[in-house]
């Protein structure tokens, strides 16, 4: 890319990044997940998680109120009060960088929201006193009346306590000094704290009655991190066995007495009344209550079905408790369980959006309650969902907001059915029947008219809505033979084939009358172990064509990306590595191609102890360069087949995560055709004849790279094979002239590759 024109597109991707905007259109409140709750002496309820989440409740949890975060932006973890202030630990937004108040090598800072000003403020805490340090990363932070506990490690450890609100801090001191995972247990109504120290051989818990100035260590078994322990006052511990999943019980030494089995499998969070009622909520959603210490339990809220949910929880008062998940949503009850308040109830799972425009679409979810599916549709872009009426098979496509498609089978092994819908769902008619030929896939087309369908035989499609078809391609398909992916433009134009089966990814082409097909693309023989699969194929509004190449997902370390780009109907490829500048802790996870050419990219951040934030990225030059434009903290535990990124058109895309669904508007200055010229280091001209023929002396190629560069030029067969190199040497802008005699090869069709460190031009050539 020239200078000039480097500087325009710069200028360009400013200004198109300053008007971008994000929007949460579904719900239309804020769902992020919650990570701590606390109680202040006063009855406040306080609750705190991702995205900048920290919530207030004076009227017993009735309402919920944002509190001012002042020029803070960060990812709360840690939640906890001394009964007057609440403390938490943070991490800041990546797309902050690193901000002033996180030294190197620390992943969170610790901060008081101070009632009486109603303001956030930094709580600095000692350093350790090398740089020769790893990332710390694993935190805890606990406050009774009297003081406050903070613990960080890496290779080392630090175990602090402040009797002031943290203006000062000394270091605590144990026995063992060899623990490495710390955390801190506390009861309501005692300032003892009980420190879990875990070890190479075994785990030792501490148990300090004067704040830290002395402990008394017993031996108990291991934990998972994360795990609960409580402590139940006047010694007693309770703790559910890692090993046997029972709960176990000490009264003070270093004997454990085994209670038995719960009637659930696993408990994520537990907390202990003022009158020694027990509360104890499960992965799966359900609280349960104990009066003899865990001896018995009493079922509040029966469990879910199998979402695994991090849950948080405090006591208060006699009989009441407060429990936050990662779903955002919040219980208490001020009877012992009898009743239950809830809000920032979320009711749907979302995922896997499909858009008939920008504003009409369906989308999959269930209630987190259930195992229950259901499809949902929109016709003002997810402002409003509303439930698909009900219909006869299990599969919808919505083609236009009226025009709808259901594929399926009828019964278990039935005959495979497609069935339209042309008032938007709400009444069917049978299109197609086929015996012994199972349906799989519904394949969008340019014409709105028109429809294809994989099956088992092959590939049938319908130009007029389902009132006729025909067989395309009639070959026997199962899910190891069966095509990746399949576009076919309209009628009369050529469709477009991925196909992996024992094999190298191949990229076929058909002419206008889709009885032939050609080879256009193959994964060269030296690559096939690193290509995992090909993520998507887009046409642009000018006529190019961009394929992304997942690499390396089975090695250690973050998803790469290989960008190939045609603009001559796939004869030729160049090919080059998305950027993963600044990325090095990320992994890309999904990648969505506008039609005009630009990208947005989903990376991911990995945060240790807490949730993943996924940043979003947006690209005019085919991820050659990026430039931040939203983050956004998802639950840790949301599948992620349901996050995504779709496209409708030049301006608009939809980010659809577990918690909500986004609209990501692009400004009209994005919407342009594909800059020329397009980021392409490498050329293989065409002076030669196409076909080149065997008679003739040779074939002459012109060669030419942006800059210069050490190159090879090598001829692939369609297996990917090298079945020869014709150079090896420094190429320039000035290019070069090279002369292939085609005697040594047979007649066929070959792949001609030019490759440097910076890219790869692949050309197909025929030789006859």
């Amino acid at each position: 890319m020239s200078k000039p024109l480097s500087i325009l597109f710069v200028v360009i991707l400013a200004s198109a990044l300053h008007a971008q905007q994000v929007e949460r259109v579904y719900p239309d409140y804020d769902h992020s997940a919650l990570f701590g709750v606390a109680v202040t002496d006063a009855g406040d309820f306080y609750a705190a998680g991702s995205n900048n989440t920290l919530i207030r409740s004076t009227d017993g949890g009735m309402i919920w109120e944002q509190l001012p975060m002042g020029e803070h932006r960060m990812h709360i973890t840690h939640l906890t009060s001394d009964g007057n202030d609440v403390y938490f630990l943070a991490a800041p937004y990546e797309t902050e960088g690193r901000p002033e108040l996180w030294p190197d090598e620390y992943e969170r800072q610790l901060f008081r929201f101070e009632r009486q000003s109603m303001a956030v403020q930094h709580v600095p805490f000692p350093l350790l006193d090398t740089a020769d340090i790893e990332f710390i990363s694993d935190y805890d932070l606990a406050a009774t009346s009297q003081a406050l506990y903070l613990s960080y490690f890496g290779n080392r450890r630090r175990v602090l306590r402040s009797l002031d609100g943290g203006e000062h801090w000394q270091d605590l001191s144990f026995p063992d000094s060899l623990g490495f995972y710390i955390t801190f247990h506390t009861v309501r109504g005692s300032d003892d704290i009980l420190v879990y120290m875990r070890r190479s051989e075994g785990a030792t818990l501490y148990l300090s009655s004067n704040a830290g100035e002395t402990w008394a260590a017993r031996e108990c078994p291991k934990i998972q991190i994360g795990d609960p322990i409580q402590y139940l006052g006047d010694g007693r511990v309770l703790l559910q066995s890692f090993e046997t999943g029972t709960f176990v019980i000490s009264d003070s030494g270093d004997v454990w007495r085994d209670l038995g089995y719960p009637p659930f499998e696993k408990a994520t969070c537990l907390g202990c009344g003022e009158d020694g009622t027990l509360f104890a909520c499960s992965e799966n959603g359900g609280i349960f209550c104990s009066q003899d210490n865990g001896t018995t339990w009493t079922t509040l809220r029966p469990d879910l079905q199998s979402n695994h949910l991090s849950v948080e929880c405090e006591v208060f008062g006699t009989d009441g408790f407060i429990a936050a998940d990662r779903y955002g949503r919040i219980s208490i009850t001020f009877d012992g369980g009898i009743s239950w308040e809830e809000s920032r109830m979320i009711q749907v799972m979302y995922g896997n959006p499909q858009m008939a425009d920008a504003e009409n679409g369906l989308l999959l979810g269930s209630k987190i309650d259930s195992h229950g599916l259901n499809y949902y549709f929109t016709n003002d872009g997810f402002r409003m969902l509303e439930l698909c009426p009900p219909f006869r098979l299990y599969r919808p496509y919505m083609r236009t907001p009226q025009l709808w498609y259901s594929v399926g089978v009828e019964g278990y092994f039935g005959d495979s059915l497609l069935c339209r819908s042309e008032d938007g769902g709400y009444t069917w008619d049978l299109v197609l029947q086929m015996q012994d030929v199972k349906a799989k896939i519904i394949i969008p087309t340019a014409d709105t008219n028109a429809i294809g369908l994989t099956t088992t035989h092959g590939l049938i499609y319908s130009p007029d809505r389902g009132e006729s078809w025909s067989w395309i391609i009639e070959k026997e398909w199962d899910n190891s033979t069966k095509p990746q992916d399949i576009h076919i433009e309209s009628s009369g134009k050529p469709i477009w084939m991925i196909t992996h089966h024992d094999e190298p990814y191949h990229l076929l082409r058909s002419d206008g009358s889709w009885s032939v097909w050609d080879t256009v693309y193959v994964v060269p023989e030296d690559e096939i172990d690193d290509v995992w699969r090909i993520q998507s194929f887009t046409h642009l509004n000018d006529g190019g064509i961009y394929m992304l190449q997942v690499l390396g997902v089975s090695k250690p370390g973050p998803k790469r990306f290989r960008v190939l780009y045609s603009d001559d109907d796939g004869d030729t490829w160049q090919s080059w590595m998305a950027t993963q500048d600044g990325h090095s802790t990320h992994g890309a996870d999904r990648i969505s191609i506008l039609e005009n050419g630009g990208m947005i990219s989903s990376w991911r951040f990995f945060m240790r102890g807490a949730l993943s934030p996924f940043i979003l990225h947006f690209s005019m030059d085919g991820l050659v360069s990026e430039a931040v434009f939203y983050e956004h903290a998802l639950v840790g535990n949301v599948d992620l087949s349901g996050y995504n990124i779709v496209a409708v058109d030049s301006t608009t895309a939809y980010l659809a995560t577990g918690m909500g669904i986004y609209r990501i508007t692009l400004p009209e200055v994005t919407n342009v055709q594909s800059p020329k010229p397009l980021p392409l280091p490498l050329s293989i001209g065409t002076p030669y004849p196409h076909p080149v023929s065997r008679a003739a002396e040779s074939a002459t190629l012109f060669l030419q790279s942006d800059r210069t560069a050490q190159v090879t030029m090598t001829v692939h067969d369609l297996a990917g094979r090298e079945i020869g190199r014709l150079f090896e040497g420094a190429l320039g802008p000035e290019g070069r002239y090279l002369n292939w005699s085609t005697h040594a090869v047979t007649p066929g069709t070959y792949l001609l590759q030019l490759a440097s460190e910076k890219g790869v031009c692949r050309r197909k050539v025929i030789v006859e």
